[in-house]
């Protein structure tokens, strides 16, 4: 497994909420020297200004995107008669993690022409947003994490590392332990099992692996075996008692009866419709 299996497992939990999405104007005497207490992001509309952050200064032009992680102090100026930009305050949380995006590479300055198209479509969803046209929350709320995913890919593509960025130094070691249940999915994975794997007492790794990831080791697992499921049948080469010993189940009885539960119709079914 690499990176961004841990990345992607903790992304398919996270929760939004937006609480702030407004068009600020300044002219060119404008100081601001604080904190956020949530996540903020900022996108240029007109003018220029200055953002002073972690003993890096970023100059923001048109088009320009700036993240800030809570509780990180920054200066911001105006360079222009006058500055303009659409903010954004919005919480993130993954189970109680509230601070998810931490580890992720977002922070800071993203040019304008490495997320042109999403950042388009993120001032119209927000321009729709202020209007309150029907669905634009759920619209604005996908635009955002549009921007937010293609921030991330495009460093990654770039192998940019803001020297702020703090790495999460667990995640080499949950990489092997997604690594050691996807590998070993089709055997019973007990809690006892997994936490002697980490080094760590069963209540310990419970707490600490539903923290990061915001479920339960038992709500992974189970998960992971039913989509890996639903991969082996979709490949039309096995049966549905083939795909649940293949994922750990007993029997296919109790295998179809998580399946159903899960996607809400049973295996056999989509069998017979790929078919």
């Amino acid at each position: 497994m690499h990176d961004f299996d841990v990345v992607n497992a903790i992304c398919s939990q996270m929760q939004f909420d937006i609480k702030i999405c407004a068009y600020i104007k300044h002219d060119r005497s404008w100081v601001e020297h604080e904190s956020k207490d949530n996540y903020d992001i900022w996108v240029i509309t007109e003018g220029s200004l200055n953002v002073q952050m972690d003993g890096c200064a970023y100059r923001l032009n048109v088009g320009d995107v700036f993240f800030f992680y809570p509780q990180k102090l920054y200066t911001a100026t105006s360079i222009s008669e006058s500055c303009a930009f659409v903010y954004m305050r919005f919480d993130v949380c993954l189970g109680e993690n509230t601070r998810p995006l931490n580890h992720i590479n977002v922070i800071a300055r993203t040019y304008a022409k490495d997320v042109d198209s999403e950042v388009q479509v993120f001032l119209t969803h927000c321009d729709q947003f202020r209007r309150n046209l029907p669905m634009t929350p759920l619209l604005l709320k996908a635009s955002l994490m549009m921007l937010i995913s293609r921030i991330a890919i495009q460093r990654t593509q770039n192998n940019c590392h803001p020297n702020h960025l703090a790495v999460n130094p667990s995640y080499p070691k949950l990489e092997k332990l997604l690594a050691y249940i996807h590998n070993n999915i089709d055997k019973p994975l007990s809690i006892k099992m997994l936490s002697d794997f980490m080094y760590l007492s069963e209540k310990y790794f419970i707490s600490y692996f539903k923290f990061t990831f915001g479920v339960t080791p038992h709500n992974y697992i189970s998960t992971l075996k039913l989509k890996t499921a639903f991969e082996y049948l979709s490949e039309q080469k096995y049966s549905v008692k083939e795909a649940a010993q293949m994922t750990g189940y007993v029997d296919a009885y109790t295998f179809s009866k998580a399946f159903k539960r899960y996607y809400g119709f049973p295996p056999n079914k989509l069998l017979k419709k790929l078919n």
